[in-house]
């Protein structure tokens, strides 16, 4: 008769036994990519894809995705830290590391998001020098898109929650202005639940007599408990370069509002600048005209002179009728002669 003591420990061993078994025949790491589709998504909506890895042991440096290119699909890295938990298996306990990856679409319509290949590193030990690098794939998924109503014909559409787009200007714009007046403008959109790669960027338009030179848009995500907030910020510098009237012209940007399920818009003012030329420049353009006008009449003075000089010394040397019937041939050379019709009658 078998004790109760002997009993327990051949039940113990019997299950480490199924244990280890279990363990040989589970794959050391797993991968399962879950798209969260429960409510319909809008164009320019972020889908959220969260990739999680599950490996018996440790990871061992960073994981890395190499994303495939899909047309009017923007596809984005995680931004935040992985998110590290355990979870058992069929008996087998694995570490997971899971990453939420962003996906917005610019268009409606069906789309096939690829495999994404995911790199990994495991180590069986946590005190081990070096992991083992692997690589997995995770299945294509598919999905649907709809654009919201009234958005059809808009480009570049975000549909978001509590969306802000603000303008400032330093200075701001005066109605008058001189060449070399700079003014610097400063747009910030913000949003959460939206990467700030996501926004579209602030175009500008040639305007004569300006110079317009905008900076590399700063671009960044931030997350707080789980909420991710995205900001892009454009800084455009204008500089006047001619005198004369511009305008710098209005802007509208259209977004879609989850929240109230309708379109809005954020305007952004048109701008009338007066430039006239800064005084320095007044002054050396003025100064130019002046020895302008005074080299253009130097040689009908001197011409003059010479006349004068040249009839002085005439009479001086007793010339007088001379000069005075050569006065008079060139005084007749000027008078008006009538001509004869070109076509007489």
């Amino acid at each position: 008769m078998i004790s109760t003591h002997r009993f327990a420990r051949w039940l113990l061993c019997l299950l480490l036994t199924v244990a280890l078994l279990r363990a040989a025949d589970a794959p050391a790491v797993r991968i399962r990519a879950e798209l969260d589709t429960k409510e319909t998504v809008l164009v320019g909506q972020r889908l959220t894809l969260t990739v999680t890895l599950l490996a018996v042991g440790y990871y061992d440096g960073p994981t890395t995705f190499d994303l495939p290119s899909v047309s009017g699909l923007l596809i984005l890295p995680p931004a935040g830290h992985a998110i590290v938990g355990n979870e058992t298996i069929d008996g087998v306990t694995y570490t997971t590391q899971s990453h939420e990856l962003s996906l917005i679409a610019r268009r409606a319509g069906d789309f096939t998001l690829p495999a994404l290949t995911v790199h990994y590193s495991v180590k069986t030990e946590p005190l081990a020098k070096q992991g083992t690098p692997g690589e997995l794939k995770t299945d294509a998924l598919t999905f649907k898109i709809t654009t919201p109503p009234g958005a059809e014909k808009i480009g570049q559409l975000i549909s978001a929650r509590g969306l802000t787009a603000e303008e400032k200007w330093s200075p701001a714009p005066t109605a008058t202005a001189h060449t070399g007046d700079a003014f610097v403008r400063t747009i910030t959109f913000r949003a959460d639940d939206v990467p700030g790669m996501a926004f579209p960027p602030f175009t500008v338009e040639k305007i004569p007599g300006l110079g317009i030179y905008p900076k590399p848009p700063q671009v960044t995500d931030h997350e707080d408990r789980g909420t991710l907030t995205g900001k892009r910020v454009e800084t455009i510098s204008y500089v006047c370069e001619q005198p004369g009237r511009l305008v710098i012209p209005a802007a509208r940007f259209t977004w879609w509002d989850l929240e109230s399920q309708s379109l809005r818009t954020v305007d952004f003012p048109a701008h009338t600048l007066e430039i006239a030329l800064d005084p320095a420049s007044a002054r050396r353009l003025a100064t130019e005209q002046r020895h302008a006008r005074l080299e253009a009449a130097l040689p009908w003075a001197g011409g003059a002179l010479l006349t004068l000089a040249a009839a002085w010394l005439a009479v001086r040397l007793g010339a007088g009728p001379v000069v005075r019937r050569a006065v008079q041939r060139l005084h007749a050379s000027f008078r008006s002669v009538p001509l004869s019709p070109l076509n007489p009658s």
